[in-house]
């Protein structure tokens, strides 16, 4: 027999209830995260009920889109639990209440469509991921994801400055259509001239002992955070939580213990040099 809870309380139904599922697997959609669906859900209008999901005669009018949304809501068939979710009412009659359960998934889809990493917000922080602000950069030659939430390693990135203030005079090497190196004098940012001459365009270049070079103009450090530690983040920010006694990211995937994910963010001020120029006005002109 198929029951209905809401915040653990049962809703009263008869024998004859029945509905449909529509299972999706959301790892088939990258545009989406569609989640699952129960429908045709239609529940019997009776005091009980009427307390929960307001007077049936009245709901068309006075109830806004928000208050036809009931959270927390569980379907079981003889007790098993078959979906959570969003309990959707979409009409209502003097006799039943008629709508469809949006599974969990399909809720934080929602919930966090089109929205970046960065702006994942936990209860109780101020700002998204405002309580990590005030952590350092700890610069060491080995990092461990039991201990550390980031990395860093040399990446080789020439572009890194482009773009990005003033531009001077440098020559690259190329091979011509004879398969011989050729010069030839190109325009890129001071910045990068810099990153060249003395990183060779790498992030997080490392000096002896192994730990990455912090000082110098053009210098670019950047921290990469290790994908079980950004996975584990945002979940937690979309509230799935991960079973640590039955964690894939580090019980079954030994190799995922070396996968980090790139960060274009420079953490180091870069050094600016600037000229004083004096102008005289002449008032002939």
């Amino acid at each position: 027999m198929l029951s209905i809870t809401y915040n653990t309380y049962d809703i009263p139904l008869d024998e004859s209830f029945v509905m449909r599922f529509s299972w999706v697997n959301p790892a088939c959609k990258f545009d989406k995260v569609p989640g699952a669906a129960g429908l045709g859900i239609d529940i019997p209008v009776n005091d009980y009920t009427r307390t929960i999901f307001g007077h049936p005669n009245r709901f068309e009018k006075y109830s806004a889109g928000s208050d036809r949304k009931f959270t927390d809501v569980a379907i079981r068939f003889s007790g098993v639990l078959l979906m959570t979710g969003t309990l959707n009412i979409t009409s209502a009659n003097s006799e039943i209440y008629t709508g469809w359960l949006q599974s969990q998934v399909g809720v934080i889809g929602e919930e966090q469509r089109e929205r970046k990493i960065n702006e994942l917000q936990l209860p109780g922080e101020i700002e998204p991921w405002s309580n990590y602000r005030i952590q350092g950069f700890e610069n060491k030659n080995n990092f461990d994801q039991d201990v550390d939430d980031y990395c860093t390693g040399e990446h080789y990135n020439p572009r890194f400055w482009e773009e990005i203030g003033r531009t001077v005079t440098d020559t690259e090497e190329y091979y011509d259509d004879d398969g011989k190196k050729q010069t030839r004098e190109i325009e890129i940012t001071r910045l990068a001239k810099y990153h060249k001459d003395y990183f060779n365009f790498l992030v997080n270049k490392t000096q002896n002992g192994g730990t990455a070079i912090t000082t110098g103009q053009g210098c670019v450090v950047s921290a990469f955070l290790f994908l079980n530690f950004l996975l584990k983040e945002v979940f937690k920010r979309c509230s799935i939580f991960i079973d640590p006694d039955n964690n894939a990211f580090t019980d079954t995937l030994d190799n995922y213990r070396n996968i980090a994910v790139y960060n274009n963010y420079n953490l180091m001020v870069p050094t600016i040099t600037t000229e004083a120029r004096t102008y005289m006005w002449d008032q002939k002109r």
